[in-house]
Formats: structure tokens, C-alpha cells, sequence
């Protein structure tokens, strides 16, 4: 009768408050736990009332049953979150990841229009150079990075500030406005484009003319026959024979004109399209759209399924 009181209370114990162990062969034993030496042996009362007792080198977990690897939280109570690796000793501390860049900034919804036909507004969004020494100088190698925007007549949201800017016609290669704009909520930006492809495509054709003709010259002047008569006495009849020996003229003109030829096309790599824009203050009502989220629905509205980073342009310097 005693036996079974010791048990019937033992079962209650283990109801209120249950511990397990569990074995490396796979076994468990619920109940409430009498004794634990850590590293030596532990002691657990079953819920039949067994006391039972095992060596820690045959348990892989002792202890409540609500804290054992894997087991379900109890009702009501919120999932515990996984503990973190200790950190190894001497590791040095690791900042927490931030998020991106984010620009607090007056709105400034702004009107592009064109004075030059149709005209496509970019926005300089990167770029990288390379610097290799030559000689006495420095070569580079820039690549430069550009958003495409809209193309006017149209409007965009940014953030106030100060932005590279690049017009191109069209769909072409926008060309990077010389200096900077600086744009506030209810600007008008005027952009116009000076194409410069006629002068060179007569520069062309004219210096290609010069070039080839003067060549031309230059290899008949150096094989164009010529007599040279000599007389032996003053009483000797003129004696002619036939000599290529070239004509100075012939080639020391041709040579002359093919060098205008080459200088009049070397001029073309100067002879750059031109691009500007002209900043009109308060001439646009303020913009009602908020953030980044405008700009990106005006975009789409302007150029949908046109994505960032639309053009690249090389610039190079030797």
C-alpha cells in the first residue's frame, strides 16, 4: 500500500513537472529527475516509480522535456529563437548589415522638355576609370554608367539636389551634359542637341578626296618618265635618251596635298556633338507624388520595360 502511494505521487511529480532523459542508443526515460552530476551520472525517478541511474557518457540530454533539442513549444508559449554560435575568441566584433543608402530630401518634380526635336533625358547612375602611366603622361579608360529617364515632352520625381545629367535623340548614346544641374520641385529643364554629323561627314569626304588624289600624285611623280637631252660638243647634234627618274613636282605636291587630306580628317575627332541644358526656376506646378516610388512609376509610364544602366559610353584619353 506504502509502494503504491510512492508511485501514485511519483506520477503526480512527473505530471507537474517532467524530465526526461535521453539515451545515445536511442532510449528515453520520462519522469522527474533526483540528481545530476555533470559529467558523472545522473538520476531520474520514472513514472513508475523506478529510480533509475545512468552515466552522462551514455546521455545526450537530461532535463525538462520542454527544453530538449527539437521538442514543441508548450500551448500559449511563443517559439524560442535559436541561439546564436558563441563567437570564437578573439574574433573581432562585425558591424550589423545596414540597409541601403537612403537620401532624405525635398521633393522636386521636374519638367523635361526639348528645343531640338525629340530628345531622350539620362541620368549618370556610375561609372569606373583605369589610369595606366605612359611615358611622361597617364593613359585612362572610363566607363560611365546612365539611367535612361524619359524622353520629352515628360516629367520626373528626384530628390532636390545637384545631378549629371546626358541628352541623346532618341534611342541613340546620350552624351553627358558639361557641368553639373542643380534642380529644385517645380523646374523646368530645356534641353537641346546640336548635331554636328553633316560638318563631318563632308569633312569626310573631302578629306578622303585630298588624301587619295594626293597619293595618287605621289606615285606618279615617283614613276613618270622624263627626257633628259645632254650635248656632247657644240657641234654634236642634241642627243635625248628616256630616263625614269620621277618628277619632283608630280610627288613633292602630291605628298603635300595627301597631308591636307590627313589633317582636314584628324579635325572630325574634334568635332563633337553638342548638348545643354538650361534650368527654367518655378515654371512647373509642385509635384503630388512622394519618393522614389513616383520617379519609378513615371518611368514606366514613359519608357516601360526599360531597366537602369541603358547606356554605356567609353571615354578614353592618350
Amino acid at each position: 500500500m506504502a509502494q503504491a502511494d510512492d508511485r501514485g505521487a511519483a506520477a503526480s511529480d512527473a505530471g507537474a513537472a517532467p524530465d526526461i532523459v535521453q539515451l545515445r542508443s536511442g532510449g528515453l526515460v520520462r519522469g522527474t529527475i533526483l540528481e545530476l552530476i555533470p559529467g558523472e551520472s545522473v538520476a531520474i525517478r520514472s513514472a513508475l516509480g523506478d529510480i533509475r541511474k545512468f552515466p552522462m557518457s551514455e546521455v545526450t540530454y537530461a532535463g525538462p522535456v520542454s527544453r530538449a533539442p527539437g521538442a514543441a513549444p508548450a500551448p500559449g508559449e511563443a517559439p524560442k529563437a535559436p541561439a546564436e554560435a558563441p563567437k570564437a575568441p578573439g574574433a573581432p566584433d562585425r558591424p550589423a548589415a545596414r540597409p541601403m543608402v537612403t537620401i532624405n530630401a525635398p521633393e522636386a518634380r521636374v519638367q523635361f522638355a526639348s528645343t531640338t526635336g525629340e530628345l531622350t533625358l539620362h541620368l549618370q547612375s556610375g561609372g569606373a576609370g583605369v589610369h595606366v602611366p605612359a611615358g611622361q603622361g597617364t593613359s585612362s579608360l572610363t566607363v560611365q554608367g546612365y539611367e535612361r529617364l524619359c524622353t520629352a515632352p515628360c516629367s520626373v520625381t528626384l530628390p532636390s539636389g545637384t545631378y549629371r545629367f546626358a541628352v541623346g535623340p532618341g534611342s541613340e548614346a546620350p552624351i553627358l551634359v558639361k557641368d553639373s544641374v542643380t534642380i529644385r520641385d517645380g523646374d523646368r529643364l530645356e534641353g537641346s542637341y546640336t548635331s554636328r554629323q553633316a560638318s563631318r561627314t563632308r569633312r569626310q569626304v573631302a578629306g578622303g578626296i585630298l588624301l587619295g588624289g594626293g597619293f595618287a600624285l605621289f606615285l606618279g611623280g615617283l614613276v613618270k618618265e622624263t627626257d633628259e637631252c645632254s650635248r656632247y660638243s657644240i657641234f654634236d647634234e642634241q642627243e635625248c635618251t628616256n630616263y625614269k627618274r620621277g618628277d619632283p613636282r608630280l610627288y613633292l605636291g602630291g605628298a603635300a596635298l595627301a597631308a591636307v587630306g590627313a589633317v582636314v580628317l584628324l579635325t572630325t575627332l574634334w568635332l563633337h556633338d553638342e548638348v545643354k541644358i538650361k534650368v527654367v526656376p518655378g515654371t512647373t506646378a509642385p509635384g503630388e507624388a512622394t519618393g522614389g516610388a513616383g520617379l519609378r512609376a513615371q518611368r514606366r509610364d514613359a519608357l516601360p520595360g526599360v531597366s537602369s544602366w541603358q547606356g554605356l559610353t567609353l571615354v578614353g584619353q592618350f
